[in-house]
């Protein structure tokens, strides 16, 4: 194998995978309750041995360390984003923030920064600005080519990570969203109107289900006909099903949110399953920022608004 690749391999085990092994350790572990010592006492066990590794196998530049420690901060604000946890919006986040990365950015920073000066005693330097040329650039980028490319790779990981959340992120809650505008293009803030649910998703279903805390997941498994294992604490929305599999869900929590956030609430039972045939909702506007809609008998009253 290719010397920098089997690099750059090494550096990803060592130090990229264990990293996002952290974001799973403080969401699972964490989640099932678990001290917080023992998330602490995992999260830096792993991170040490990925470092010890590092320092004896030496793969590339350690002036990638600080940009591999920041990745998990990434990610947990994508899953802190998505998860939508209304109170504590972005608690992991800052937990990994200031408990983790922060530090071991700034710890390997400075170990990087000390091994580049003691390198560099001794040596006589010949670099002036009015005589970099071309050349020198080119030989300059020869001598670093490893370092550059393992931190071109992980830059690429960043922004391929970033690139595919940020699709996820603005498709966040996007039933709810459609839901409310479709009322209000109906009402124009006035009436009643009826819609079908189809009509404001861009997906195949056949199946909707609305549940809301304390219902769990059992009784949605049961319902539905599909075995559904996400946790329902303090949630409550949408999944959408599509030949037996969930093919979507629009989930949030029960917690009331930001004064200035719209809100659609959902008049009926705790657990509503249809198909999507029946899936008819009565909607209407109930103050400025409350939305509230009812399923409802479509057959009965044509699209639009209900004066």
């Amino acid at each position: 194998m290719n010397t920098w690749l089997k690099n750059l391999l090494i550096t990803f085990i060592i130090i990229i995978a264990p990293s996002v092994v952290i974001d799973v350790i403080f969401y699972e572990i964490s989640a099932l309750g678990e001290s917080t010592i023992i998330v602490a006492i995992g999260t830096y066990a792993i991170t040490i041995t990925g470092l010890v590794l590092f320092y004896r196998y030496r793969p590339c530049s350690m002036w990638v360390l600080p940009l591999a420690f920041a990745l998990p901060v990434l990610i947990c604000y994508v899953k802190d984003t998505l998860d939508d946890s209304e109170w504590f919006t972005y608690l992991y986040t800052g937990l990994v923030l200031f408990y983790y990365s922060l530090p071991m950015v700034l710890t390997t920073f400075c170990i990087a920064f000390v091994f580049a000066i003691h390198g560099n005693m001794g040596r006589e330097r010949h670099f002036h600005l009015r005589n970099f040329t071309l050349r020198e650039v080119r030989k300059w980028v020869r001598r670093k080519r490893e370092p550059l490319l393992s931190a071109g790779i992980l830059t690429l990981v960043f922004l391929c990570i970033a690139g595919m959340w940020s699709v996820s992120i603005s498709r966040k809650h996007m039933v709810r969203r459609n839901i409310i505008q479709r009322i209000e293009e109906l009402t124009e803030g006035e009436g009643t109107c009826v819609f079908k649910l189809s009509d404001v998703t861009d997906f195949k279903w056949d199946q909707v289900v609305y549940f809301e805390y304390p219902v769990s997941a059992a009784e949605i498994s049961r319902s539905a006909g599909i075995n559904y294992k996400r946790s329902t604490d303090l949630l409550e929305g949408y999944i959408f099903i599509y030949r037996g599999r969930v093919v979507w869900e629009d989930v949030a929590g029960i917690a009331p949110g930001s004064a200035n956030k719209a809100y659609l609430g959902f008049k009926g039972s705790q657990l509503t399953v249809l198909s999507e045939e029946d899936a008819f909702f009565k909607g209407w506007k109930e103050h400025d920022r409350l939305y509230l809609i009812e399923p409802t008998a479509g057959g009965d009253t044509e699209y639009g608004t209900l004066r």
